[in-house]
């Protein structure tokens, strides 16, 4: 993904392994990341309940006391963070019946490369609203989805964890043509 101003794009490779393989180190390292947050209040706690005991002097205090408050303010900033990706995995499991998984993995990766849960929200509202149109069979939508491979009856199948990588699968193997651009402005937005 890469941002620029107040859009997000989405460049997609036909490696869908490669995205799941991704997807599974983004929620490695955010689980990581959730340990480590945890280790940091456990350490927090620990130092606070020695800093009496340990350190005598004003100096020994005072180093405590600055060591206690960037602990506190790691600590702090690892909770926020694990509460947000939190909420933007289950807002996208809740909104579009995606895999815990999955969604936690577009949640890590939209959360390191500083795309706005808004946005990565709304990309995939307009995702789920073509998918609605296109198993209808008729319409725009449906004629996007039969560009890509992809009939209004595979979707009617399809959970959106499933529909997310047979587009990915399809947009993969587009050559860079103008299809494939107008085909994914439409599929996720304009911000794409």
């Amino acid at each position: 993904m890469a941002t620029g101003g107040n859009n997000i794009a989405i460049y997609v490779k036909a490696d869908t392994e490669g995205i799941r393989r991704g997807l599974a180190s983004a929620t490695r390292d955010l689980q990581r990341f959730d340990r480590t947050g945890t280790r940091s209040v456990r350490n927090v706690d620990r130092a606070s309940t020695k800093l009496g005991q340990t350190f005598r002097s004003a100096a020994g205090y005072a180093a405590s006391a600055a060591g206690a408050y960037l602990s506190i303010q790691q600590a702090q900033v690892a909770v926020e963070t694990t509460f947000e990706l939190n909420k933007a995995t289950k807002a996208l499991v809740g909104n579009f019946g995606m895999s815990t998984k999955m969604a936690s993995g577009f949640a890590a990766v939209a959360k390191a490369k500083g795309v706005d849960v808004m946005s990565l929200t709304m990309a995939f509202k307009t995702l789920s609203t073509q998918v609605m149109n296109a198993k209808e069979g008729t319409g725009a939508a449906a004629d996007m989805f039969g560009k890509l491979g992809i009939s209004a009856n595979e979707l009617k199948g399809m959970n959106m964890d499933q529909t997310i990588m047979s587009v990915t699968d399809a947009l993969g193997k587009m050559k860079g043509s103008g299809d494939k651009g107008a085909i994914m402005s439409q599929l996720l937005g304009r911000g794409f």
